[in-house]
């Protein structure tokens, strides 16, 4: 990890919501601000679930706590991706019209627009 978030332009962490996720995230975050790569670091939420609070909650922690940039996309859970994967194919070229694929699509377009 030392020499891949060191060489890196945009260093991406997924996390979710969840308490074990938070421990993890908490630990990524930590080691990479020890690294001095926090500032090139954004955090997306993955398998996002319906309670908005939830969401919130986790990315008040994290702003907080390291100052990092959450972004706005988050991925919900959904059969697409893994459907998608099975076709071989990516979630953004087989599913375009549906939320997923949308999805996916903003993702690119705000990781795009650092």
């Amino acid at each position: 990890m030392i020499s891949a978030a060191s060489a890196a332009d945009l260093v991406i962490v997924p996390t979710r919501t969840g308490i074990l996720d938070r421990f993890a995230v908490d630990d990524t975050l930590n080691y990479l601000n020890m690294m001095g790569a926090l500032g090139k670091t954004v955090v997306i939420i993955n398998a996002a679930p319906n309670d908005k609070d939830e969401i919130q909650e986790l990315k008040d922690f994290l702003v907080n706590k390291y100052n990092v940039r959450i972004l706005k996309t988050a991925i919900e859970m959904n059969t697409d991706y893994s459907k998608s994967l099975g076709d071989g194919e990516g979630v953004a070229k087989t599913m375009s019209r549906k939320k997923s694929g949308k999805a996916m699509r903003a993702l690119y377009e705000e990781l795009c627009s650092i």
